[in-house]
């Protein structure tokens, strides 16, 4: 590491805490990263891990993201996503009777990518200005004196003389509740009344190559909505599926840890998923995978002066069912490195620091908006997918918007060098596309313009339903009042 460089400090080397450090990194920025856990990659973490792999959604928003800090060659990207995702083109809705309904993502082709949260434990960082250091728990920091405690192997010791502190550290975050300390910030958690439990469907049976087969179309992203409750399943690279269950906390009292419940549980709402997945394994999943819970985490502002920045689930932790908490975090660290260039920032220490501090300023000031949209609209396609997509009205509704998308073509998506200097240079009511649409496939267009656009659209389209139906009524009314006089005459 070049000590004529500035140093920054991230805490947490998940997803979001290591693309921030190749971004970071990509700049001259000297990298140390401190990560309260076990190196994920051995052994007995994978053994770990092995229950709780909730698959990844990496839709548009991640990938420019990821292309946005790569290097020429594409290697990034390469190996997290050409070598270990599998495309995903809609939605496959599974009915109580055992019908099918492919509901199609986008007409124009465009898919979303599932990886295994496995399989990015075996990319790891390997750059010579980033260091790692697991089983370090970050205990306190000092940001004015510039000073950081942590605990690795019994012992305490410091890290002095960083130049910024980025917390990538999760919804229970270190890094965010020291800011606390030492700043007024607005902070609101919920947790929402429902929980999860993961679930496996096998892989199928071997092919004339000797190959495993999915059981299920490996292209949809599988739910079957049960209205309060609902169970999706989604592929892995070994041709298994990872399901999740999801349901109000009551549910899963009335189960009350009994395996003969859970089963009769899925024979009367799911029996075709529990065909798939065995009885006897299904219930054993039961009993020994945990339940987790959902959380939900607003905070504001991100930023401490010049010394600190808080990015993805430590800032903005969102409920999964919108696919779009990697994606928000990853765009997290293409946003504010675009905003770090536009200020002026550089790693060298020769140069200016004021510029950091604008640039972390803004960063607070207009992220926020994006970001209370994204957490919003996950909670509310939670509702979505459990119960109005099996509604026809919905349907009629997807299939307007896929017509208009035909019709009023939207403009191009933003190159990404353009994403590099400007984080949404795109205006959302160019084209007529869907919330999903714009939310998944359009990473130049930022999460509160869409929101927004859409809602605008919704108004205007039912004011034209109601305006419609108010005809029809007045249309019918003149036909049985001269059908009236017809009969009198």
């Amino acid at each position: 590491m070049s000590s004529d460089n500035r140093t920054v400090v991230i805490s947490g080397a998940g997803l979001v805490g290591c693309v921030a450090a190749i971004g970071l990194a990509g700049k001259g920025w000297n990298v140390q990263i401190y990560e309260s856990r076990p190196d994920p990659r051995s052994p007995s973490q994978l053994q770990k891990l092995s229950r709780r792999s909730i698959n990844l959604a990496i839709s548009s928003r991640a990938l420019m993201a990821i292309k946005s800090i790569d290097s020429d060659d594409g290697l990034l990207y390469h190996r997290l996503i050409t070598d270990a995702t599998i495309p995903m083109k809609g939605r496959m809705i599974h009915s109580l009777d055992g019908s099918l309904d492919s509901q199609i993502y986008s007409n124009n082709g465009e898919a979303r990518l599932w990886l295994c949260s496995l399989e990015m434990s075996h990319s790891p960082i390997s750059l010579p200005n980033v260091s790692i250091s697991f089983d370090a728990k970050i205990r306190s920091v000092q940001f004015d004196e510039r000073v950081l405690h942590y605990e690795q192997n019994g012992a305490t010791a410091a890290h002095k003389d960083w130049d910024l502190v980025l917390g990538a550290d999760g919804a229970h975050s270190v890094i965010r509740n020291q800011l606390m300390r030492v700043m007024r910030m607005d902070y609101a958690q919920e947790y929402i009344p429902h929980a999860y439990l993961e679930l496996s469907i096998p892989a199928g049976p071997v092919d004339g190559l000797g190959r495993p087969t999915f059981l299920l179309d490996a292209h949809h992203l599988h739910i079957w909505p049960r209205q309060s409750f609902m169970l999706i399943a989604l592929p892995n690279q070994d041709c298994s599926f990872t399901c999740t269950f999801f349901a109000p906390f009551e549910k899963f009292a009335q189960l009350a840890d009994s395996k003969d419940r859970f089963v009769e549980l899925f024979r009367r709402e799911f029996p075709d998923a529990l065909a798939l997945m065995g009885e006897e394994c299904a219930a054993d999943d039961f009993t020994h995978n945990p339940q987790g819970s959902l959380v939900t985490i607003r905070c504001s502002p991100y930023h401490y002066s010049d010394r600190a920045v808080i990015l993805g689930d430590a800032a903005h932790s969102m409920v999964p069912f919108y696919g779009q908490g990697m994606n928000a975090g990853f765009e997290d660290v293409r946003v504010l490195l675009a905003m770090m260039d536009s200020a002026g920032v550089r790693s060298d220490k020769s140069t200016p620091v004021q510029p950091l501090g604008v640039a972390l300023e803004r960063y607070s000031r207009e992220r926020s908006r994006d970001l209370r949209s994204i957490v919003d609209l996950a909670m509310g396609n939670y509702v979505e997918m459990r119960s109005k997509v099996t509604n026809p009205l919905y349907k009629l509704r997807k299939g307007l918007d896929a017509l208009l998308n035909t019709l009023i073509r939207p403009a191009a998506v933003a190159s990404p060098e353009i994403l590099r200097r400007e984080p949404f240079p795109t205006a959302a009511s160019s084209g007529w596309m869907s919330l999903y649409q714009l939310v998944t496939f359009r990473p130049d267009i930022s999460y509160a313009d869409a929101e927004e656009v859409s809602r605008r659209r919704d108004e205007r389209v039912s004011l034209v339903g109601k305006g419609s139906i108010a005809g029809l009524v007045v249309a019918a009314g003149v036909l049985v009042a001269k059908v009236c006089r017809e009969m009198r005459k």
